[in-house]
């Protein structure tokens, strides 16, 4: 099968197969660089909603109370595609209030930076959260933790990818065509002096 096949033909079949690998490992990597951005994205948002949240947190004789009216809670809670939790806990795990209790970071609260983005699951679900650390009444710790589900950010890579499908498809098609045209030209000589 191979013997009939012309050079032009024997050539593609060599360079066609790594080509195509190549476009898969770009399009894999393009995937993995839009799913970065995204969830950067949304960090910044759930951090902004804790620290938004931590701003309306009063602290006294160990006692912690969210200062937002009723509509102003639903507001923080409500999203379309995602599931929004909040907590505010004590160091010792006591939830002071929220509307769900939302696991602590890996390793110990009072280590690492003021605000620290962890994956975890609840009932699970699984969720990315942010805790953000603040000071209380005298020196004692509050953590403000925010957490949501993860479809936003996954339909948004996804859209993001099927976009750029496009055009690295369009991509490999102008290399098939590039590769066909350039290695037509290239054997030419070869083809007169076999035609001679």
């Amino acid at each position: 099968m191979l013997e009939r096949l012309s050079l032009r033909q024997r050539l593609l079949l060599w360079l066609l197969p790594s080509t195509a690998a190549l476009t898969l490992a770009w399009i894999v990597g393009t995937y993995a660089v839009a799913q970065h951005f995204v969830g950067r994205v949304y960090d910044w948002a759930l951090e902004d909603t804790a620290r938004t949240l931590a701003g309306q947190v009063r602290v006294e004789r160990g006692t912690a109370t969210v200062n937002l009216p009723a509509p102003a809670l639903r507001m923080l809670e409500f999203d379309e595609f995602d599931q929004i939790y909040f907590s505010v806990t004590d160091p010792q795990g006591r939830q002071l209030a929220g509307n769900q209790s939302l696991p602590s970071p890996p390793g110990r609260g009072d280590d690492g930076p003021r605000v620290r983005f962890y994956l975890d699951t609840v009932d699970g679900t699984p969720l990315r959260l942010v805790q953000y650390r603040m000071r209380g009444d005298g020196s004692v710790a509050i953590y403000v933790r925010v957490a949501e589900t993860l479809h936003k950010r996954k339909n948004l890579a996804r859209e993001m990818m099927v976009y750029m499908l496009g055009s690295q498809l369009l991509f490999l098609a102008g290399i098939v065509f590039l590769v066909w045209y350039r290695v037509g030209r290239g054997i030419a000589p070869l083809n007169r002096v076999r035609d001679a």
